[in-house]
């Protein structure tokens, strides 16, 4: 397993070469000054103890354009073969034959060569941090430094399934296409790489017969229990909620791992899959041919059709590399070679000295190193003036067999190295600590929840980090010392679907490596409960169920809940109206049930047949009771309470007339009509019919006239009323309000049907009423009585 940190912030100008050696190593690969913002502390990386041993190291975290620009050849290529064989330089190294297939950026040919430090011949292995595996017959897309090694660490290889780059999710061709700097490919091309039919939308609508119908369900997590955990020890989290489907070939559950990348659980990961519960083991897996660790971050749950629910927040306390050395003291030598500062040596021992404090795993320093080397049978750490293009700090594992016997680190010193003291060097022992965290196999994580810890995989120049987070020294205890770290996990049985009507009886049940195990639960607001026996929940209505337990290390579960749902009692039902009525009465019956709801409502009449209903229309000359009542869905029914009494009168006789027409225009002539007979009236008053006031303080002015009141729009004359005044035989017409109500185009258009228009009007509604009483006073008299009501409501 490795490791690396990665820079997160802009540090133009720090980064200062100043040894001529790395002067010349930067000429000979490539000028790194436009991208200094991007340089990264590479990874120092423990390898699992296993047959693959995949490098864990953690890479620059460029774009594929950035990577290009570092790059001698860019290519899309097949691999044809892979082979380690002994070199006299580095050791060992893999020579990785490559068939390109398009060519971006370097000289053409018919094969391609990497020769990568690292792998196996015969029981002899290295493993070097940061160089990426390859596979035969995988196609890849590669960047190639100009030292011949891959860009950027294993970020220079990318892999591509079914014409998809895996690590970014997006069509190889629209790669391809922007590190050429040509034009996107067609919806053909893209369609044919991969391997689809492109058919452009004719702008025919679906027949509504081939179109889809129903919802799929969205897998939707309510809950993850504990809401912590490592991975890669085999911890097991319950995830709760609905929508997770049948589980299937293409079930799986996605942990956070780095940016859009996730790391996937399926197969033999899930233990158990229904559509409201999963039991998922937290993963760790190979990401482009790199160890990687689930970190925090959101957990989403894929259903087999591969419908994705929204994600929910889970806690990576530390993720394992699953190996451990055999021999638990392990000493290491420092060459204090680099001149960017002073004490190294010491800064490097510091490091270490912070995780021998933790667990009985000791890191000992055994004095200064001469003439270091790999593969020389101690655990070295120096400064080399050749590092890998972006690479900061590189480390060589050795293996015979299945024993780890050497671990080097080398520390790039074409970069500025110190205490962090100033934002223009990197931190010698912050880098250290963490690049220790992987010597004793624990992985890198990318979460924001992670930021605290030192085996957080990013960091930046001037900063110091080193203590040890509790997620951290908890790792290496359960590592080293066999130190639970789990919380317990607690399962609930018992628990109802929907409503019941009895009291409900649950079961808790909690697992964990480490006894003893106490368990507690609380109901509702009630005490918190120690937990012995099967308890049962009595109180009606919906109950909250809280549970969780607490380990003999003091891991702590976080509390889970579930819902019981009791209803006891039946609806209550009323009956609403009025106690009389002419001919008929209808009745309102309303019932409520805060429980499990009605199912039906019941009524009866006079004691006469059952009836089915929440309306009730009553007849009958004299006095009725009505009573009613309800069922609840649980089967509880209501006895009937008070009948509620009604009394039917008989209709009385009476004539009936409606004036109306239309709309308020033609309602007013239909009155005027009513009123007045042909030829009858020599003057009408008009007023706007978009507003109230001027129109009623109107009404008397018509009156004392003798004559109609007509409702008019504010810029045409209705035709209705033309006529009307026409029937009448009007002679003149007062217009009521000013030129905002009843505009000048009305009042013209009356003069020309040979009208005379006078009109009443003030600034606002109070003084236009003040005009029409001085007018009424001026027609009919002065009156005796005047009546006054608000001008801003209609109503009084």
């Amino acid at each position: 397993m490795s490791g690396r940190y990665t820079q997160e912030k802009a540090f133009e100008g720090h980064v200062m070469r100043r040894h001529v050696t790395r002067v010349r190593v930067r000429e000979r690969a490539v000028d790194l000054r436009p991208f200094v913002f991007l340089l990264v502390i590479a990874t120092l990386a423990l390898v699992l103890l296993t047959s693959a041993r995949p490098a864990l190291g953690l890479s620059l975290d460029l774009t594929p354009r950035q990577m290009a620009a570092l790059s001698q050849n860019v290519m899309t290529a097949d691999v044809v073969s892979v082979r380690s064989h002994t070199d006299s330089v580095d050791g060992i190294v893999t020579s990785v034959e490559l068939r390109p297939i398009r060519r971006l950026k370097g000289a053409a040919g018919q094969t391609f060569t990497l020769d990568l430090p690292g792998g196996t011949v015969g029981a002899l292995s290295l493993v070097v941090s940061e160089v990426p595996q390859f596979v035969p017959g995988e196609r890849v897309v590669v960047f190639v430094s100009p030292d011949g090694r891959t860009v950027a660490g294993h970020r220079g290889k990318l892999g591509v399934v079914d014409g998809i780059v895996t690590a970014t999710g997006e069509p190889l061709a629209l790669l391809e296409a922007e590190l050429a700097g040509s034009v996107p490919p067609s919806a053909d091309a893209l369609a044919d790489s991969l391997g689809l039919t492109y058919a452009p939308d004719d702008g025919v609508d679906t027949p509504a017969s081939e179109q889809s119908v129903g919802v799929l369900a969205v897998p939707s997590i309510t809950a993850i229990s504990p809401p912590a955990a490592p991975a890669g020890i085999g911890a097991i989290i319950k995830i709760t909620g609905s929508g997770f489907g049948t589980y299937g070939s293409h079930s799986s559950v996605e942990f956070y791992y780095r940016g859009s990348t996730p790391i996937v659980a399926s197969g033999s990961d899930i233990k158990s899959w229904t559509d409201t519960q999963i039991q998922v083991e937290v993963p760790v897996g190979t990401v482009d041919g790199y160890s990687a660790s689930a970190g925090s971050g959101p957990v989403t749950v894929v259903a087999n059709d591969g419908t994705r629910g929204a994600g929910s927040a889970f806690t990576v306390t530390f993720g394992y590399g699953g190996s451990r050395w055999a021999d638990p003291t392990q000493g290491f030598r420092v060459w204090e070679n680099t001149s960017d500062c002073t004490g190294e040596g010491a800064l490097v021992s510091g490091a270490a000295a912070t995780w021998s404090g933790v667990s009985s795993f000791e890191l000992d320093y055994d004095g200064a190193a001469a003439s270091p080397s790999s593969g020389n049978d101690l655990n070295e750490v120096w400064w080399v003036s050749s590092g890998t293009t972006g690479v900061l700090a590189e480390a060589r594992y050795w293996y015979y067999g299945e024993d780890l016997y050497e671990a080097d680190v080398t520390f790039n010193d074409s970069y500025y190295w110190g205490t962090g003291s100033t934002s223009s060097n990197f931190d010698v022992q912050t880098v250290a600590l963490h690049e220790f965290g992987h010597w004793l196999t624990l992985r890198d994580l990318y979460g924001d929840g992670d930021a605290g810890d030192v085996m957080y995989g990013t960091c930046a120049p001037g900063t110091q980090k080193r203590a040890l987070s509790a997620d951290d020294s908890s790792g290496v205890r359960w590592i080293y010392d066999n130190v639970d770290v789990a919380p317990p996990v607690t399962t609930i049985s018992g628990v109802p679907t929907g409503w019941r009507s009895a009291p409900v009886t649950l079961t808790l049940s909690a697992t964990d490596d480490t006894d003893p195990i106490t368990t507690y639960y609380r109901i509702g607001a009630g005490t918190i409960q120690t937990y012995t026996a099967p308890f049962a929940v009595t109180a009606e209505g919906a109950n909250t169920v809280r549970y969780w337990s607490i380990d003999g290390e003091g891991n702590t579960e976080g509390a889970q809940t579930a819902t019981v749902d009791l209803d006891f009692s039946p609806p209550a039902t009323t009956v609403n109206g009025p106690a009389s009525g002419y001919g008929s009465v209808e009745l309102q019956v309303a019932a409520s049930d805060p429980y499990s709801g009605v199912t039906t409502t019941y009524y009866r009449i006079d004691g006469g047949a059952t009836q089915i209903g929440t309306t009730v229309v009553v007849t009958g000359l004299g006095t009725h009771s009505v009573e009613a009542w309800s069922r609840d869905a649980l089967g509880h029914v209501e006895t009937p309470g008070p009948a509620f009494v009604t009394r039917i009168d008989p209709v009385p006789d009476i004539e009936i007339d409606r004036l109306s027409g239309s709309d308020r225009y033609q309602t007013a002539a239909a009155v005027s009509a009513a009123t007045f007979s042909a030829a009858s009236a020599d003057t009408a008053v008009l007023a706007t019919g978009a507003e109230f006031a001027d129109a009623l303080s109107a009404s008397g002015l018509a009156g004392a006239y003798g004559g109609p009141l007509l409702l008019t729009k504010r810029d045409s004359l209705p035709s209705t009323v033309e006529d009307e005044l026409e029937r009448l035989g009007v002679e003149s017409v007062v217009i009521v309000g000013g030129t905002s109500a009843v505009s000048d185009v009305v009042a013209a258009r009356l003069y020309t049907l040979g009208y005379d228009v006078d009109r009443l009007s003030g600034s606002d509604r109070y003084k236009t009423a003040a005009a029409v009483a001085r007018r009424i006073s001026q027609v009919a008299g002065a009156p005796t009585d005047a009546f006054i009501a608000r001008g801003d409501n209609f109503a009084d």
